[in-house]
């Protein structure tokens, strides 16, 4: 009985090995394919726009920073901040759609994706049930992002905000007297 299971477990392992072994690297141009049918572009735009509420609060760090204000109190200063970020999200926005960023993505996803991968997944994204999913995978990453910001703000409660705010302070002051 051990010796039987010994050779299932040899097998099983020089399986995955041979499987492995003979997975071939993505090809750039299966993996821009893919790219073009995930539209990568607008799943960018989906994610900026997703992340707005931490642009905005970067840009009122930039602002009280500038400034030298703990805290900003007119509404010019807040429209300067809703501006701010807005040139922020221009920012991004234009970043995204430099070569440098997209083959940045196709790197990762020739180095994350064997060859046979981004075949498969191409070939799962030209059914209409690849599409279908591929909308709703988008919709839904947008919700879960949202899901958990409200999440973080309802766990955050004022004691919870304090305590981090103060650790964080703990940190910075450390690291100050270096």
């Amino acid at each position: 009985m051990f010796i039987y299971t010994k050779k299932i477990i040899l097998t099983f392992c020089l399986t995955i090995t041979l499987q492995q072994a003979s997975a071939s690297p993505a090809k750039i141009e299966s993996v821009k394919k893919l790219l073009t049918l995930v539209n990568i572009q607008n799943v960018l735009q989906n994610e900026l726009n997703e992340i707005q509420p931490v642009l905005d609060q970067q840009a009122e760090n930039i602002l009280k920073h500038e400034l030298n204000k703990p805290k900003l109190t007119t509404t010019d200063e807040v429209l300067a901040v809703l501006e701010i970020s807005q040139i922020l999200k221009t920012i991004h926005s234009q970043a995204f759609k430099t070569p440098a960023m997209l083959n940045g993505i196709e790197q990762i996803y020739a180095q994350t994706f064997t060859e046979e991968e981004i075949q498969t997944y191409i070939r799962f994204l030209t059914t209409n049930e690849g599409r279908s999913i591929q909308q709703k995978h988008a919709k839904l990453q947008v919700r879960l992002i949202q899901n958990s910001r409200e999440s973080i703000q309802d766990f955050l409660t004022p004691q919870e905000d304090k305590k981090l705010k103060e650790q964080v302070n703990q940190v910075i002051q450390a690291l100050l007297k270096k």
